[in-house]
């Protein structure tokens, strides 16, 4: 069942067109209105995330990639590594990509280590 709201009004100039009520079969009302299909989108894909503050990465780069390859971890952001300057790196023989930044040398500096499959 369907009843009419009117052909429409004018708002602000332009023709503003109401929807029909539907009753179901409870006599709940719901607005009619074409639904249309959704495409279905691609599976989502699990990232995981993890922080680990260091104390200082100078000399543990190798153990920080195989730290992020065991927790099966895709994106580690890091405090403390004590590196200055900003440099953005590949690292060596394991398809990780680093970016750091850092001030002072010694002293706080932060990067992230994204994995072979997120690094593109």
């Amino acid at each position: 069942m369907i009843s009419e709201q009117g052909s429409g009004r004018h708002l602000n100039g332009a023709l503003h067109l109401r929807l029909g009520v539907v009753k179901n079969e409870q006599g709940s009302s719901h607005f009619s209105r074409r639904v249309r299909r959704v495409r279905k989108l691609a599976e989502p894909t699990r990232i995981r995330i993890g922080s680990w503050n260091v104390g200082s990465l100078m000399g543990k780069l190798r153990e920080l990639v195989d730290a992020a390859i065991r927790r099966r971890v895709n994106i580690l952001c890091v405090q403390e590594t004590k590196w200055k300057g900003q440099k953005a790196k590949e690292v060596q023989d394991t398809g990780f990509k680093l970016w750091y930044t850092g001030a002072t040398p010694g002293r706080n500096g932060v990067c992230i280590l994204i994995d072979r499959s997120l690094k593109d």
